[in-house]
């Protein structure tokens, strides 16, 4: 980021600053659980795509301690983590549909 920005300001003959003011570390999560969500995902019918999330989550604070994965739903445009988000019902159930599968391969310890 600072090398695009620093790129930028001197095409443009301007002076920029990056300043980082809150920095935490990532957290892996559990590579059963994602396996088992990526399974579940594919029982539904629907390809999973692994994401990095920036934003702070529960999960950060779980991972260390116990397994730990996320499930991410579509939102309209991308959006997420301002009003403006939005989620259509149909997306929402399919989530639903997959954390079912993934909670009960996990609890069955069908996935290993």
């Amino acid at each position: 980021m600072r090398e695009l920005v620093e790129r930028i300001a001197r095409e443009e003959r301007l002076e920029a600053t990056i300043e980082r003011h809150y920095a935490v570390a990532p957290v892996a999560m559990d590579p059963r659980v994602i396996a088992a969500i990526e399974a579940a995902a594919a029982e539904e019918g629907v390809p999973a795509l692994r994401m990095f999330s920036g934003a702070g989550h529960d999960a950060m604070n779980v991972a260390p301690r116990a397994p730990a994965g996320m499930l991410f739903v579509p939102s309209r445009g991308g959006l997420s983590h301002t009003p403006r988000e939005w989620t259509d019902a149909a997306d929402c159930e399919l989530g639903a549909r997959v954390l079912a599968r993934t909670l009960r391969a996990l609890s069955a310890g069908a996935v290993v």
